[in-house]
């Protein structure tokens, strides 16, 4: 490993650990508190008990909020180097029903036997639509397309990528929420020379509600890659969180690889996420 990908994987788990101690003063000093908006009283009696046990923490992808979030994700790649993204989230919803999601990432990389760079990775939309909300369930369909933005090869796909996702959110209890998901991804347009994206995923998230407002996720996800013969990748991420106020969330996420095509040796996400009424 060089040294310019120590001092970047240094960095990154600097700034992991300045989010953790943050997230550990918070659950010292911040009073308990169960939060519930102004609007739960406007609502049928099944959303307003499926509001109550969401909590509002944003975490829920059924749960369409309109937030900000910023999210900085290091991965250390197989084979030496690294690639950080910095990613401001804005989501608007329309009526409580509709989702439009807008994901702007700032990409560095610096690949082994490669110069570095530095720039705007590629641009996400994703529209979203709410199914339905019950005490025990809620669903959602949507579509995201990845735009070809990318600066520099480095930072970006290279391709057009379209594609559905779906979601059911599962509420078997007040401190456990499951919400399998899956997604297809395919190229549609992009340079040539690029590899075709062409791949099926299937995220099946644990949600566990902790006290003072803590939660802790363990979310498998596993990948059918079919422009690699159809090769399973499996892959396990856990995530701690903490809503500091009403509006405000922080979280840590470690991603680790387990079998299958390996996208990197270690990766780390951190991030904060702002909730308005």
């Amino acid at each position: 490993m060089t040294g310019a990908s120590m001092t970047s994987m240094r960095e990154s788990l600097h700034y992991t650990l300045i989010i953790l101690i943050l997230l550990l003063g918070t659950a010292t000093f911040t009073p308990k508190c169960t939060y519930a908006g102004d609007d739960l009283a406007i609502v049928d009696p099944d959303e307003t008990l499926a509001a109550k046990k969401t909590e509002k923490k944003g975490v829920d992808p059924t749960d369409f909020l309109i937030r900000l979030e910023v999210t900085n994700e290091y991965l250390n790649l197989p084979g030496g180097g690294h690639q950080n993204y910095t990613t401001p989230r804005g989501d608007y919803v329309i009526d409580g029903k509709a989702l439009l999601r807008l994901d702007v990432p700032i990409a560095y990389a610096d690949l082994s036997g490669r110069d570095s760079a530095f720039g705007l990775g590629d641009v996400r939309f994703r529209f979203g639509a709410l199914l339905f909300r019950k005490p025990i369930a809620a669903a959602a369909i949507g579509a995201d397309v990845f735009f070809d933005t990318a600066t520099a090869q480095d930072l970006g796909l290279g391709k057009y990528v379209v594609g559905p996702v779906a979601v059911v959110s599962f509420y078997p209890a007040d401190w456990l929420r499951i919400y399998p998901n899956i997604k297809y991804r395919t190229s549609v347009a992009g340079d040539s020379a690029r590899p075709e994206v062409n791949y099926f995923q299937v995220d099946v998230p644990f949600e566990f509600s902790l006290p003072r407002n803590w939660w802790i996720e363990v979310e498998p996800r596993t990948i059918v890659d079919f422009e690699d013969n159809e090769r399973l990748t499996l892959l396990i991420e856990f995530e701690t969180g903490k809503l500091i106020t009403k509006h405000i969330g922080l979280w840590v996420r470690p991603k680790f690889f387990v079998t299958g095509t390996k996208p990197y040796d270690f990766a780390v996400e951190t991030g904060f996420r702002y909730l308005f009424d």
